[in-house]
């Protein structure tokens, strides 16, 4: 009973934190002029809010609302980035830079990559006076069990210092993306906005493992091999158990289990196949302090798929289903 009362309380505790209402300050900022220059973006936002934290999200808005996302590193972005220094002082400054070239091409041009969305809200911070940092590795996008495998950085996100903690933030992937079956723009911004840490560590892997901001940091190994969670999932009323991975072995009987440490309602889960047109009712027994469902699987899957679980019509969570090999 206190492992589920632990979890139903960090639940609600998530709520309250994304409960603040920015309707009004967004509103304001998505009517904003042009602007010719991001210093003078900092001045507008830093004489309409005085309070810190409004002036970060209006930064935080502008940029998802403005800066159109590159999803290559075309040729546009090949500022020359040869660095000539001869002392650490010098390198620093050298790269300082490249950063504001980089920050005022992307600014001008209205689009970048997910470095360009980084530097301009750092910029746009340090321009408000505050603590600012850029956090460089892995971003989430498969489910892999690759131990000690080397993984090349593919993302950056931002750190912002404010009333004496750190608070995450990824403009990038507060943009939002296209969902592939209604062509639709979804926008994530209120997640990807000062987002808890044990949630952000699931989808997000410092280089340096402080920045994760937990007292106890995962192992690379273990956010690679995690499922992958969906912003919904922070949302929803379904609590996935750390006993259950992101690869799920097909065994013999040609089944596999999932196990949760909360559901609300255990009727509302359902799942979807890679391939497979329907969307399967999940059946879940209460065993316990926890809740187990088999999910059986047909003889012919050979390879690998994917395996998608809603809570009602919403995508919280996905996994890999590796098939049984004798």
């Amino acid at each position: 009973m206190g492992r589920q009362l632990c979890v139903l309380f960090s639940f609600l505790f998530t709520l309250t934190l994304s409960a603040q209402d920015y309707s009004d300050l967004d509103r304001r900022v998505k009517n904003y002029p042009q602007f010719s220059s991001p210093e003078h973006l900092a001045i507008r936002i830093s004489n309409d809010f005085s309070r810190d934290r409004d002036r970060v999200r209006a930064a935080f808005v502008w940029i998802t609302e403005n800066i159109d996302y590159v999803r290559t590193k075309d040729d546009f972005f090949s500022i020359n980035t040869s660095l000539v220094y001869l002392s650490p002082y010098g390198r620093e400054f050298q790269i300082r830079k490249y950063h504001q070239r980089r920050v005022q091409k992307a600014f001008d041009f209205r689009k970048g990559y997910c470095l360009d969305y980084s530097l301009i809200l750092d910029h746009l911070c340090r321009r408000f006076g505050l603590t600012s940092q850029v956090i460089e590795r892995l971003a989430k996008t498969e489910i892999n069990d690759d131990e000690g495998k080397t993984f090349i950085k593919n993302h950056t996100w931002n750190a912002i210092y404010l009333n004496g903690e750190w608070l995450l933030m990824d403009a990038t992937w507060a943009r939002g993306y296209y969902n592939p079956n209604t062509q639709a723009f979804v926008r994530h911004t209120d997640h990807y906005f000062f987002t808890r840490p044990e949630d952000f560590a699931k989808t997000h892997y410092p280089a340096d493992a402080s920045w994760q901001l937990l007292d106890h940091p995962i192992s690379q190994n273990d956010f690679l091999s995690a499922p992958i969670f969906f912003p919904n999932y922070f949302k929803s009323s379904t609590k996935i158990s750390p006993e259950t991975k992101g690869i799920l072995e097909v065994s013999n009987r040609h089944e596999s289990s999932l196990e949760f440490d909360y559901l609300k309602n255990k009727n509302n889960l359902s799942y979807r196949l890679q391939g497979d047109v329907q969307v399967r009712k999940l059946k879940v027994k209460k065993e316990g302090k926890t809740y187990k469902s088999w999910i059986k699987f047909g003889r012919r899957m050979r390879s690998a798929k994917l395996l998608t679980l809603f809570e009602g019509n919403t995508a919280i969570l996905n996994f890999k289903v590796r098939p049984y090999v004798p």
